[in-house]
């Protein structure tokens, strides 16, 4: 089953038992890639607070490696 959000495919949920795994390559859910749910229903609504969660984070920054030689 796959798991889209406004038509964007954000990964696939595989039935195991009567528990889902979630797979996925999209960065703003790596942190739940592999992760287990009870239902698809579950599966959905956490990939859609981790999307939330991402919009609200700011992009990490990284600094120069010539701004850090002395």
């Amino acid at each position: 089953m796959t798991i889209s959000i406004d038509g964007e495919r954000l990964g696939d949920l595989i039935s195991l038992g009567d528990r889902y795994v979630f797979f996925t390559t999209h960065a703003r859910l790596r942190q739940l890639d592999g992760a287990h749910f009870d239902s698809p229903q579950s599966a959905r609504r956490a990939v859609g607070v981790a999307l939330d969660r991402a919009m609200r984070t700011p992009p990490v920054r990284r600094i120069a490696d010539d701004r850090l030689s002395a």
